[in-house]
């Protein structure tokens, strides 16, 4: 009997959470999106990763991807980009790979490369997408 009871409670918390008004979520997707250094997304180690608050939305391998990524998150109204701060920095490691040039966002290493000239590049994609700030 307590059992029962139990598990039409718990049903009842769901169907009330789930029966709320979608004005929480309007309020998620005004959140800024953000460059994170990577970690595991659906169970797969990515190099970058695209964060909306404190939640993890995507994972991908490439700059480029991260950068075209946002852009379709913010064209489809599903987050805008957040202002964060883009540094270049000496050699380190990005991604599990040793690398010459590093770029931080916010601190965190998301991409690098072993010339300036590519790196130097991938910073100016990121500034002219407006996720950096200069």
């Amino acid at each position: 009997m307590k059992g029962i009871l139990f598990i039409l409670l718990s049903l009842g918390v769901t169907f009330s959470v789930s029966a709320k008004p979608s004005k929480s979520r309007s309020l998620i997707q005004d959140e800024p999106c953000r460059l994170a250094e990577g970690g595991i997304v659906d169970q797969q180690a990515k190099a970058i990763i695209i964060q909306r608050g404190d939640r993890v939305i995507a994972g991908v391998n490439h700059l480029e991807d991260a950068i075209g990524l946002m852009e379709e998150l913010k064209k489809a109204g599903q987050c805008k980009p957040a202002q964060q701060e883009c540094n270049l920095a000496g050699e380190g490691v990005v991604g599990g790979a040793w690398e010459s040039h590093r770029i931080l966002l916010d601190g965190q290493p998301v991409a690098g490369g072993r010339d300036l000239g590519t790196v130097m590049a991938k910073l100016s994609a990121l500034r002219d997408s407006g996720t950096c700030t200069f």
